[in-house]
């Protein structure tokens, strides 16, 4: 237990600090101390660490691989502290309890906002917290016990079995743009016809980037072009209000920002696109609390035939 000896938060605020600055005098600014005293408590880490954190020299500091590693736990270890300092705070303001939701980016936002709407209403003594992000990023922050429940593509693997997930509704694809866009008033379009129009796209890997540029691939008979990738339908929406672009996002996202917020029509594409389902999961042997079984409730109530 070596680390626990030797790591004090004071050093893991100082790696953390360095290892985003790169520079000593930047460093000690930010906590509020000296160039020379920055110095000298990194040599202390490393004498008693036994390894090199960072290679200095009179104009840069590179972090060794053993420092890359521990700037990654730094940041690791301060954000989990961070989180809790802001739930402790929570509950002493009179929170009953804190429910951490991870919620992938290309959720349907009129169904979550409706269903925050009347949890809230009916536990207005829980604080919520939303941690947006893709699909992998989420599963293990539920893995890892730092979320309580999840709204997410269905990406569990077979073996598992800890992860609970139940649909919530089917996702597709919609190819959406500007409403003043060349192409709009078009009835039948093709992907070739989309190929030479610069797309905004998810990042690597997802569902809808794999899907979209194999189906340009297959029109064009090369690479697409080169992209925008953004996550944050917020700004797509704001991109191709002001360009010629085309953007990729789950139908839900389309519907949005088409119907609710005006600023983008979907193109009526001919393509067969994928469809996957879309879900509420938890883990199996952490216990599920009331908190989280009220909000999955809410959720639940919105998806039933009115």
């Amino acid at each position: 237990m070596r680390f626990h000896r030797v790591l004090k938060i004071r050093h893991l605020l100082l790696i953390r600090t360095l290892g985003t600055q790169l520079n000593l005098r930047r460093c000690a600014e930010i906590l509020h101390t000296s160039a020379p005293a920055i110095s000298r408590t990194l040599a202390e880490i490393e004498e008693q660490l036994g390894e090199k954190l960072f290679e200095r020299t009179t104009r840069s500091i590179v972090p060794t691989p053993p420092g890359q590693s521990l700037i990654w736990h730094a940041q690791r270890v301060l954000a989990d502290l961070e989180q809790a300092e802001a739930d402790f705070d929570a509950l002493a303001r009179g929170a009953s309890q804190v429910l951490h939701i991870g919620v992938l980016s290309g959720f349907d936002p009129g169904l979550l906002a409706r269903a925050l709407a009347l949890f809230v209403q009916q536990r207005p003594d829980i604080e919520v917290r939303l941690h947006e992000g893709l699909a992998a990023d989420l599963f293990l922050s539920l893995r890892q016990d730092r979320v309580n429940l999840i709204l997410s593509h269905v990406d569990v693997p077979h073996e598992d079995a800890d992860i609970v997930a139940e649909t919530v509704y089917e996702e597709s694809i919609a190819v959406i743009a500007s409403p003043a866009h060349p192409l709009a008033r078009r009835r039948r379009l093709q992907m070739a016809d989309l190929a030479p129009w610069r797309w905004v796209l998810p990042p690597v890997g997802t569902t809808i980037r794999i899907a979209v540029e194999r189906e340009l691939l297959l029109a064009m008979g090369r690479p697409a072009p080169p992209i925008v990738e953004s996550t944050g339908p917020h700004f797509t929406g704001a991109l191709l209000q002001c360009s010629t672009m085309v953007a990729a996002v789950p139908q839900v996202v389309a519907r949005w920002l088409e119907a609710d917020c005006g600023v983008v029509t979907q193109l009526r594409l001919q393509a067969r696109l994928p469809t996957w389902p879309v879900c509420i999961a938890h883990k199996h042997s952490r216990a599920v609390s009331a908190a989280q079984s009220d909000f999955a409730a809410c959720l639940r109530s919105l998806l039933q035939p009115q």
